[in-house]
C-alpha cells in the first residue's frame, strides 16, 4: 500500500486578541482597532501623531497568518509465510517521508508602520 497527503493551510487571527474591540452588535470594529492604532497609544491615551520617537505608528493588535505546509508520503508493504501447522513467519517494511512548514507571518499592520511583542523578538514590518 502507497499513501500521499500534501496539505497547505492555515488561518488568519487577530494579535493581542484580549484587546479586540467589538460594535454593539458583538462583531469586530476593525475601524475603532485602526483608528486606535493610528492615534492612540496601548494604554488608550490620545496623543495624535505618533507612538514612538521615530515617527512610526506602532500597531497594538495587528493580523497574522499561520502557515501549515507538507509533504507526506509512504508506503507499507507485509508478507505473510506459513511455514507449518505451528509457526507463522510475517515480514514487512514501512517507509515514510515527511516535510512540513510551519510558520506565522504578518499580514496587516492595522493602520499602524510596525508591531513588536515584548516577550519575543519580532521581524518589524514597515510599510
Amino acid at each position: 500500500m502507497a499513501y500521499v497527503s500534501i496539505g497547505r493551510g492555515g488561518g488568519v487571527r487577530a494579535r493581542n486578541a484580549g484587546g479586540i474591540i467589538y460594535d454593539s452588535l458583538g462583531r469586530v470594529d476593525w475601524d475603532k482597532i485602526i483608528f486606535n492604532n493610528q492615534y492612540k497609544t496601548f494604554a488608550g491615551t490620545v496623543i495624535g501623531t505618533t507612538a514612538d520617537s521615530l515617527g512610526l505608528l506602532k500597531s497594538s493588535q495587528v493580523l497574522t497568518a499561520a502557515r501549515n505546509n507538507h509533504t507526506w508520503v509512504g508506503g507499507i508493504s507485509q508478507i505473510d509465510y506459513k511455514l507449518n501447522d505451528n509457526w507463522d513467519i510475517a515480514a514487512g517494511l514501512d517507509y515514510r517521508y515527511y516535510r512540513g512548514e510551519h510558520y506565522t507571518e504578518l499580514v496587516d499592520l492595522l493602520g499602524g508602520d510596525y508591531w513588536a511583542e515584548l516577550d519575543r523578538i519580532k521581524t518589524v514590518l514597515i510599510r
